[in-house]
């Protein structure tokens, strides 16, 4: 599923992606009833696999501050 909506991005187009991260732990538990939600997003972001993907298809990471410059 990421990588369809990776693919479906345009090349040299700025997009932002966000996602609600979050632990399955006691206190994002007593949050969110979507805690289990934010806690898969979290194991997708920080995968192994989500990396290889966004090199694959060639996207460049940048951060807050790149943005506000951009």
């Amino acid at each position: 599923m990421v990588r369809n909506i990776l693919k479906s991005i345009e090349p040299g187009t700025l997009t932002q992606l966000i996602v609600h991260l979050g632990l399955s732990d006691e206190e994002m538990k007593a949050i969110t009833p979507s805690y289990m939600e934010r806690f898969l997003d979290y194991q997708l972001v920080t995968s192994k696999e989500a990396l290889k993907i966004v090199e694959e298809l060639g996207f460049t990471l940048i951060g807050w501050r790149d943005l506000r410059r951009i």
